[in-house]
């Protein structure tokens, strides 16, 4: 398993961004459970308008859109809400962000709406 950063140890953009990024590799093996077989979420790449991606990939991920495809990708892999929700905890307490801000707010809002529209049986 990946070692925890060191939470005394001054965080700069670029040490920022590798400890998300080893976040999203690891949430990536850890919710890799098969979906369930009457539920297909939407592509979190799909459900935001370019204006959206390119205002997240500015606010959100440091103008980085690679880092911000990996974070689509970690979540497009998670079959929960639940899941999802504690990923993106994680990924806002360690990159700094504050989940509270409009972008951040709106952001998780989307991830959300991905697991609300799942067909119920």
């Amino acid at each position: 398993p990946p070692k925890a950063a060191d939470p005394s140890a001054p965080v700069n953009g670029n040490n920022r961004r590798n400890i998300a990024l080893s976040l999203t590799f690891s949430g990536m093996t850890e919710s890799a459970q098969p979906p369930p077989p009457s539920s297909l979420l939407p592509d979190l790449k799909t459900a935001m308008d370019q204006e959206q991606r390119e205002r997240f990939v500015g606010t959100i991920f440091q103008k980085d859109k690679t880092y911000f495809n990996a974070v689509i990708d970690a979540l497009n892999g998670m079959v929960s809400w639940k899941d999802a929700s504690l990923y993106l905890q994680d990924f806002y307490v360690t990159t700094g962000l504050d989940p509270y801000l409009p972008d951040v707010v709106e952001f998780t809002d989307i991830v959300q709406l991905r697991y609300s529209m799942v067909p119920k049986p």
